[in-house]
C-alpha cells in the first residue's frame, strides 16, 4: 500500500477501534457507551481491497464502462458512504453505490 494512504489507514483503524469490545468498559464498545446501542458491523470491509464504483448514468456513454476500479480507503461517520481512490484518474471518490472484491 502506498505511503500516501497512511492517514486514511489510521482513520480507518480508529473507526474500527471504537466498534470493538474493551475490558475497560466491562466488555462493551466505546460506540455502545456513547450512543447507547450496539454498532452495526455488516458494512465493514477490508482496508485496501479492490472495489468497483458505479459511474452515474449521466456521466457514462451507452457503450462505456458502468463502473471504475478503485481502492477502498475508509468510512464516514456523518454520511453513509465509502472513501475510495481511483488510480487511473488519481482522484478520491466518496460513493455509496459500489461492489467489493475481498
Amino acid at each position: 500500500m502506498k505511503l500516501m494512504f497512511r492517514a486514511d489507514a489510521i482513520q480507518c483503524a480508529e473507526y474500527l477501534r471504537i466498534r470493538c469490545l474493551t475490558h475497560a468498559l466491562d466488555n462493551k464498545t466505546p460506540y455502545e457507551m456513547w450512543y447507547g446501542r450496539l454498532p452495526l458491523v455488516k458494512h465493514l470491509k477490508v482496508f485496501g481491497s479492490t472495489s468497483y464504483a458505479l459511474i452515474p448514468k449521466e456521466k457514462r456513454c451507452k457503450v462505456g464502462a458502468r463502473s471504475r476500479k478503485c481502492i477502498f480507503l475508509g468510512y464516514f461517520d456523518t454520511t453513509k458512504g465509502y472513501k475510495l481512490y481511483d488510480e487511473v484518474n488519481n482522484k478520491f471518490l466518496f460513493v455509496r453505490d459500489l461492489s467489493f472484491l475481498e
